[in-house]
């Protein structure tokens, strides 16, 4: 029986964005882990499914799969 395969949140990066001036992009990225829970090293880490775009002025913008999901203004 195959089980599933769990992740560990291994580092945050916060970048600016490519295409628009003022928003940082902030992105987890995993790592699977072993039987032990420790991270399994031989993979290298991967960018979470969600993304939080934020800009300079407060406003949030929150992405799934490149899909807005919510946005925040002040």
């Amino acid at each position: 029986m195959k089980t599933l395969a769990h992740k560990i949140c291994t580092k945050q990066t916060q970048t600016p964005h490519p295409y628009r001036f003022g928003w940082t992009v902030v992105q987890n990225w995993f790592q699977p882990t072993k039987q032990d829970g420790s991270v399994d090293a031989r993979t290298q880490p991967k960018p979470g499914r969600r993304m939080l775009h934020i800009h300079k002025n407060g406003h949030k913008r929150l992405y799934f799969d490149n899909w807005l999901i919510a946005e925040k203004y002040l």
